[in-house]
């Protein structure tokens, strides 16, 4: 997938829209986007993630170990990465989750084609570029923000 450019607007040609909470609030969530899964021979509902969902991907793909001598280690879980994406994205026809993040595992029965199928639709529903992952995974392994 290729990355877009994001064009740069005249700062004097930008609605002049300052947002607080009140605007915050208002914001609806995205509605979930049904897509056949030849695989399955059936639709799924994929959603796009929230900020919170990217933090608890992120945290699938830490492990964080106390050391005996109180040191930190931070490594990188490159396990399971597709399924462990795939369970923060899938939803009910109301957006509602199907799994919780850590239940990842539980789609270990399907077949590497179905979920290599999943897995790049619910990266097209995110908008999810091969940096945006690079990064994400780098950031959960040093343990950095996120931009």
């Amino acid at each position: 997938m290729e990355e877009k450019k994001i064009e740069e607007v005249n700062p004097s040609e930008r609605p002049q829209v300052v947002f607080g909470r009140k605007q915050f609030d208002e914001i609806a969530p995205l509605p979930p986007v049904k897509r056949w899964i030849e695989g399955l021979k059936g639709y799924v509902y994929f959603r796009q993630i929230s900020g919170k969902d990217l933090e608890e991907f992120e945290t699938l793909l830490t492990n964080i170990t106390e050391n005996k001598d109180g040191t930190v280690e931070v490594t990188q879980r490159r396990d399971a990465m597709r399924a462990k994406w795939i369970v923060v994205c899938l939803c009910d026809e109301k957006g509602k989750t199907l799994y919780k993040p850590e239940e990842y595992i539980l789609l270990d029965g399907l077949s590497a084609d179905v979920v290599k199928e999943m897995y790049d639709v619910s990266e097209d529903v995110n908008k999810v570029t091969k940096a945006g992952l690079e990064r994400a995974r780098k950031n959960s392994s040093t343990g950095k923000d996120t931009d």
